[in-house]
């Protein structure tokens, strides 16, 4: 005879199946989460056409300057000199004070920006004075056009979509290492990471909330000597089952925020970072969540 469940337990399994966001993993994904995927497992040959398309597809300026961040590895990476400094150079235009940090970014990488700074403050200075600027390894020089356009923000013709009509983006804001690792999301409240840290501080307060409250209720149904009473041993093993399993979800998730701390700041909302030591790496922005090697658009 085939077992009958009452209405009130399937109601909550049907409310759950109507408005739970799907999770479509066969869902097609845009230029940038494409990239996304191919840049994590260091496919930059692949990464870099595709970053190329999202240029088109987004007008903020922080999520420009992602894109070039990435595309500067990719193309320093690949060993392409002369699209890596173009890049470098679009960065520059957006923020003068940009910088890689060193935990997102490898050395090469951040030697060869700043080397792109170095040449491009001297010919922007040069060209404030009005000396003629030369062409360094195969950059393109300023034009008189485009210094007359910008005066602060020279243009430089990198063959990459301009942005010069956007505006100028600001720095971030540097925060130490240690502050970054501290747990139950302070540390990513300390670098503008309010959504990451929300989602730490909430789940680990309640799992080691409901740790510490299930190991006091355990204890209490413990008569003087120690024992449990007969009637009571049932109640204490499910308490101590919930309390290990409590315990261990949130040493976890304890693991998880100090090791994403280790991850760079944010560039704007919508990003995935990198992290090449393999370590999971949380990003929630506006429309997706990437967990690991997944994206979950919804």
């Amino acid at each position: 005879m085939t077992k009958s469940y009452p209405l009130s337990f399937r109601f909550p399994i049907l409310l759950l199946l109507l408005f739970s966001p799907p999770l479509a993993f066969g869902e097609e994904q845009g230029a940038w989460e494409e990239a996304e995927t191919h840049f994590l497992l260091h496919e930059y040959d692949a990464a870099i056409p595709l970053y190329l398309q999202a240029l088109d597809e987004v007008s903020d300026d922080a999520e420009r300057i992602e894109i070039f961040k990435r595309l500067g590895i990719c193309y320093t990476l690949e060993h392409d000199e002369k699209n890596a400094s173009a890049v470098f150079r679009e960065i520059l235009k957006l923020d003068p004070a940009a910088a890689y940090d060193p935990l997102y970014a490898s050395p090469e990488v951040i030697t060869a920006f700043e080397v792109e700074r170095m040449r491009w403050q001297r010919e922007w200075e040069e060209a404030r004075e009005g000396e003629p600027v030369e062409p360094d390894d195969g950059i393109p020089a300023m034009s008189a056009e485009s210094e007359a356009a910008s005066p602060d923000t020279p243009s430089i013709d990198s063959g990459i979509p301009s942005v010069s009509d956007l505006p100028t983006a600001g720095g971030g804001t540097s925060v130490s290492l240690g502050v970054r690792l501290l747990p139950f999301g302070i540390g990513h409240f300390a670098v503008g990471e309010r959504r990451k840290g929300t989602f730490f501080l909430a789940g680990e307060t309640l799992l080691f909330g409901t740790n510490i409250a299930t190991y006091f209720a355990r204890v209490s149904l413990r008569n003087g000597d120690g024992r449990y009473p007969e009637e009571d041993v049932g109640k204490a093993k499910a308490l101590q089952t919930v309390q290990l399993a409590t315990g261990v979800a949130a040493l976890a998730l304890l693991l998880w925020d100090v090791a994403d701390g280790l991850s760079p700041p944010p560039l704007p909302s919508r990003s995935a970072a990198f992290f090449p030591r393999g370590v999971p790496v949380l990003s929630l922005g506006k429309d997706h969540v990437f967990l690991g090697w997944q994206t979950w658009r919804f």
